[in-house]
Order: structure tokens, then C-alpha cells, then sequence
């Protein structure tokens, strides 16, 4: 993984967390970003990944909690760049009234490095926003798929992050497009 490609930025990425089970995937939308075009008030959604504890975590370098965020954003133009970032929890705002989220737990043991490099070899880092810049939540919805299809999820999984996302846009309608925003991945 380069931090190098056009497509790919893994800078803030501690290449230490690559062999870390995930214990859980996150689905994550909120409302402190937003990266639609001249909609300030629709969400931003993203991956993330919650390792199992660190044997390490004594080692201050190796903190137990961190979050692998796989966040892929309108970087240059509508032309997305996926973000693979280890953050702590405290600069995560998982609980906050303007976010949303839906787990899913492994069903097999998997690594940081195994969902990234399925989600490489099935183009995820090639992804074009539509052209209000929306996209991001079809973009995660293709990720959960891509995790349903390798059996590392339960089956279904992608029809239940449908059936949230419909009832998240009836709780807040003013943050959710119906139908969600769709950009290509090429």
C-alpha cells in the first residue's frame, strides 16, 4: 500500500495496524462533514474498523483502541481518494446527536491489511463522485457488499445497510438523498 498513488492516501496510516484483527466494521455517517456540492447538511459516510485488542497496549505506540477509518473523498475535482487513517477514539465523534452507525461483526478472522487489499483488488480506490460531489454513502454501501461477497460479513448484509439508510432519511430527511447519490467506480 503506497501512500504515493493518486488514488490512495495512507500518510496518517501506521503501517502497524495492518496485521491487527478487526473485531468489528463500523458504517459511519455524520454530520460534522460534508463533502456534497452546495448541500452542507447531507452526511459524510465512512468505514471503520475496530481491531481486537492490541497484545501490545502496554507499548504507548500500540494503543488498544485505535480506529482504522477507510474514508474515500472528493480529493481533486469529483475524483475520489481513499484515505486509510489509524485514529485514536478521542478524534472520532462516534456518538455524537449528527452521526449514525450500523456494526457488523467478522464472521471469519480478518485484518486490516485483508480488507484493504480485497477492497484494492476489487477497484475501490478508483471512485468518481457524482456531480454535486455526493457519492460517498453508495461508495461504503459497495464496500459492505464487497465484504458480504468474501464471506466476511453475515449474508444480507448489504440489504440491511439499505433498510438503515431508509430509516435514518426518515429520521432526519434534511441530511439523506433518496435515493442515495451514486458515482462510478472506474
Amino acid at each position: 500500500m503506497s501512500s504515493q498513488s493518486s488514488t490512495i492516501y495512507t500518510k496518517q496510516f501506521d503501517s502497524t495496524d495492518n496485521d491487527r484483527p478487526v473485531s468489528q466494521i463500523l458504517v459511519y455517517a455524520s454530520g460534522n462533514i460534508s463533502t456534497a456540492q452546495d448541500l452542507p447538511d447531507i452526511w459524510h459516510w465512512q468505514l471503520h474498523l475496530l481491531p481486537s485488542a492490541d497484545p501490545r497496549a502496554q507499548d504507548s505506540d500500540n494503543p488498544p483502541t485505535r480506529t482504522i477509518v477507510l474514508d474515500m473523498i472528493p480529493a481533486v475535482s469529483p475524483t475520489g481518494t481513499l484515505c486509510i487513517l489509524s485514529k485514536a477514539p478521542t478524534e472520532l465523534p462516534l456518538h455524537l446527536p449528527t452521526s449514525a452507525s450500523l456494526a457488523f461483526a467478522p464472521l471469519t478472522a480478518i485484518t486490516v491489511r485483508h480488507i484493504v487489499d480485497l477492497f484494492l483488488s476489487k477497484g475501490m480506490d478508483r471512485y468518481t463522485y457524482n456531480e454535486r460531489y455526493t457519492g460517498c454513502v453508495f461508495w461504503v454501501r459497495t464496500a459492505v457488499e464487497r465484504l458480504q461477497d468474501a464471506g466476511w460479513v453475515e449474508g444480507g448484509a448489504a440489504e440491511k445497510f439499505d433498510a438503515f439508510y431508509k430509516e435514518q432519511a426518515a429520521l432526519r430527511p434534511g441530511n439523506f438523498e433518496e435515493p442515495f447519490g451514486r458515482g462510478e467506480f472506474y
